[in-house]
């Protein structure tokens, strides 16, 4: 109720960021593609998800709604083959500018896999995510 609330009357969300948007979109990417590399969705992977885009000072003509469902439908086709999924990171790598970025955005991706404990799938995916982004 809370959050409807302050979505209907604006009120001020709280922000940690001051990232550009290319980052914002960034870091929604990689996390789309965090839920996706175990090849399973969980209500606590989502939550971990929604946090963070509640912290986002979303700046697009775009609503942050339909950039997470067209993220969503791209990545999971990407993701299909190695190559779709090297594609994703370097996208991902390329739009974090700063080492703080990238390590902000790692530490949250293991924080969402981390939240419905991590599988084989998970720390492959955490460990390549690790060497495109170098942290």
């Amino acid at each position: 109720m809370k959050k409807i609330i302050e979505n209907l009357f604006g009120a001020p969300k709280e922000s940690s960021d001051d990232w550009n948007q290319e980052e914002r979109e960034a870091l929604i990417d990689l996390l789309v593609f965090a839920m996706y590399a175990d090849r399973h969705l969980s209500i606590a992977e989502n939550v971990v998800l929604q946090n963070e885009i509640d912290k986002l000072k979303w700046e697009s003509s775009t609503s942050i709604e339909i950039y997470l469902n067209s993220s969503t439908t791209r990545i999971s086709s990407l993701i299909t083959t190695d190559e779709g999924k090297e594609e994703v990171l370097n996208s991902v790598r390329e739009r974090l500018v700063s080492y703080e970025s990238r390590q902000r955005v790692f530490f949250v991706c293991e924080s969402l896999i981390s939240s419905d404990g991590k599988t084989e799938e998970e720390i492959v995916f955490l460990d390549n995510c690790r060497k495109v982004l170098n942290v």
